[in-house]
């Protein structure tokens, strides 16, 4: 039993129709309903569609008092793709939640409601971009973040126990990661988690953007600072993005730890503005960052032995692709473009790596951008679910 937590899932399976709404009370006992039940007026439930986490989030909401509200989702997961995705309904394509309707979907949510959500938590990876931060600006007190590839250790019966022993949702969030970052050590898998403080989101943002403007200047001096920025890009911490080695990041990925980035940029001859500007962030992120775990560790995926380095993880990534083209249908192109992240028109980051409009003027030996972005999916484990359920989950405790 979990004295004062309720509990209501929206699951969505591999098969038409197979939408379910389920509910768990403080005394484990379970409801099955239709989907209709939250008014939603269909059998089947489109989990690529904004509108669908928007009006469960908010019936689940209005249905079951609380004091303490926390949203969890399920699913594959890619920074600056999105989130979840819907193989069948009325879509010909893989129907997903990008970050720009994942923000529409919450902002729909925070104007029926009087108080922000206390907690997300997002079980998928990689998704702890500064950028990811963003989509829930104003609208969550805390995010339980991976930066990096997941693993499928769904732990949610005892996620609800830690519920029922939390005195606050901050206190709640750090023992989600604790737990998370004690199965995943047992079973010697790599992971990098954080919990973030959104109070502390804007000040951060303040500082890359300040960041971004002083590389810009200091590119424009000369084609050797823009060579020796793209060699630091290379060798700094990055998170696995679907670059040359899925599930495992290396130098091709498009996430790079900006603790890191910003750490090495104080050691490195550069110039005043930017050793400054490098400064402030990694001052910002002690506040926004409650708290990280990271560990290397290995797994099998497709055959072979995957060693993932998260040495240099602080717990949130930023997108640095290695290169600024932006080819139609790519990230690349939809950053650019403001497609996806409300912060990126005017920001300083977004100027600094795409200073040439997308155009390129790539260095000797850069590849080209992916020419498909798609989702990662959970890596699954002996013992683990089926990583094609996805999952909304808003969790109360009174």
């Amino acid at each position: 039993m979990a004295p004062g937590v309720q509990v209501v899932v929206l699951r969505d399976g591999p098969l038409p129709n197979d939408s379910r709404i389920f509910s768990l009370n403080e005394n484990d006992e379970w409801q099955d309903a239709p989907l209709t039940v939250t008014g939603l007026g269909s059998v089947e439930a489109d989990m690529g569609s904004e509108e669908t986490l928007a009006h469960f989030a908010s019936w689940a909401i209005d249905t079951y008092a609380a004091d303490y509200r926390a949203l969890f989702m399920l699913g594959p997961a890619n920074g600056v793709v999105g989130f979840g995705e819907d193989r069948h309904g009325a879509h010909a394509q893989p129907d997903l939640l990008t970050p720009a309707d994942l923000r529409t979907a919450l902002e729909r949510v925070a104007a029926q409601n009087t108080r922000k959500l206390d907690l997300l938590y997002l079980d998928g990876g990689p998704f702890g971009l500064l950028e990811d931060a963003a989509i829930v600006e104003g609208m969550v007190n805390f995010v339980v973040a991976a930066p990096n590839t997941r693993f499928a250790l769904y732990d949610y019966a005892r996620y609800r126990h830690l519920a029922s022993q939390s005195t606050a949702p901050g206190a709640y969030a750090l023992a989600l990661a604790q737990t998370d970052a004690t199965r995943h050590h047992a079973r010697g898998l790599p992971y990098a988690l954080a919990v973030w403080d959104m109070a502390y989101f804007e000040p951060l943002r303040l500082a890359v953007d300040e960041l971004g403007k002083a590389l810009q200047a200091y590119v424009q001096t000369g084609p050797e600072q823009r060579a020796q920025l793209e060699r630091i890009r290379r060798q700094i911490q990055h998170y696995d993005g679907g670059g040359q080695t899925v599930n495992a990041p290396d130098p091709e990925d498009p996430y790079v730890d900006l603790v890191h980035l910003a750490t090495t940029l104080t050691m490195t001859h550069t110039n005043a503005g930017v050793a400054e500007s490098a400064q402030q962030v990694i001052g910002s992120m002690a506040d926004f960052v409650v708290e990280h775990y990271v560990e290397n560790g290995q797994f099998q995926s497709g055959g072979q032995m995957q060693c993932v380095d998260l040495t240099h993880a602080h717990g949130v990534g930023i997108y640095y692709p290695p290169s600024a083209r932006a080819e139609s249908g790519t990230a690349n192109a939809r950053y650019l473009n403001h497609e996806l992240f409300h912060i990126s028109p005017g920001w300083g980051w977004t100027d600094f790596i795409f200073m040439d409009n997308g155009s390129g003027l790539p260095f000797p030996g850069e590849p080209s951008p992916m020419a498909d972005d798609f989702l990662l999916m959970p890596v699954l484990v002996n013992g683990a679910a089926d990583s094609t359920v996805h999952i909304f989950l808003p969790l109360a405790q009174r």
